[in-house]
């Protein structure tokens, strides 16, 4: 992805994690809490519920390594707190 001027932008840039997945391949991977603010925004933008059924998958099998508080800040200065709530509800509903 390509980064744009906007402040979340360049902020996610400088999350993102290098891994290394085999001697000399170091390729760069948004943090988890970025990939779910982008869903968020795609699914703002096109209301696939793939999204969301990520977005709740990835909070249901990492659970507290996520970090909300920053979803939760994210959320609010890009507009998708409502869309947040509705899978933080649909987790809590999955949750036994």
């Amino acid at each position: 992805m390509v980064a744009s001027a906007e402040e979340y932008d360049q902020l996610r840039m400088s999350r993102r994690r290098q891994l290394e997945l085999e001697p000399a391949l170091l390729p760069f991977f948004a943090s988890p809490e970025d990939v779910i603010l982008k869903k968020l925004q795609y699914y703002q933008l096109g209301g696939s519920e793939k999204h969301l059924r990520d977005i709740a998958s990835m909070l249901l099998i990492r659970g507290e390594a996520i970090d909300r508080a920053y979803i939760v800040e994210w959320a609010n200065k890009l507009g998708v707190t409502s869309e947040w709530e509705l899978v933080r509800q649909r987790v809590d509903e999955a949750k036994p």
